[in-house]
């Protein structure tokens, strides 16, 4: 948990604040959050809906409290139309991930190397 805490706290960027909230509350994979749409989100029951998870199999996860607010504050902000996170540079494709750890100078290397076995593994989630 202070771990999953100190990687937020290392971002003053939004969007990313929100990208890493959504993993680590979540528990999904990086592949998986590139291919978020707004209309995945069910923010009333806190829920993401991941359409292509492994296997292409969909399956809904829990989203609590804190990255769900955070994730109003950059929707209300950007108002993005089709994917949560589009790349920034052609608003029209999904976020592009490897763009998304080299604009994050903050985050160290062994950051991200946490925050991918996270993901892979769940451990921001099983951490809560």
């Amino acid at each position: 948990m202070i771990a999953d805490r100190r990687l937020l706290d290392s971002t003053v960027n939004l969007k990313h604040r929100a990208v890493l909230g959504t993993l680590c509350s979540t528990g999904m994979r990086a592949a998986e959050l590139r291919q978020l749409k707004v209309s995945d989100i069910d923010g009333p029951r806190g829920l993401v809906l991941i359409r292509h998870g492994k296997g292409d199999r969909q399956r809904y996860v829990m989203l609590s409290t804190q990255p769900r607010d955070t994730l109003r504050s950059y929707w209300r902000w950007r108002k993005p139309q089709d994917w949560l996170f589009p790349s920034a540079q052609r608003p029209t494709y999904p976020l592009d991930t490897q763009g998304f750890a080299q604009r994050q100078p903050r985050i160290s290397p062994a950051g991200f190397d946490m925050l991918r076995r996270w993901t892979d593994a769940g451990q921001c989630r099983r951490s809560k």
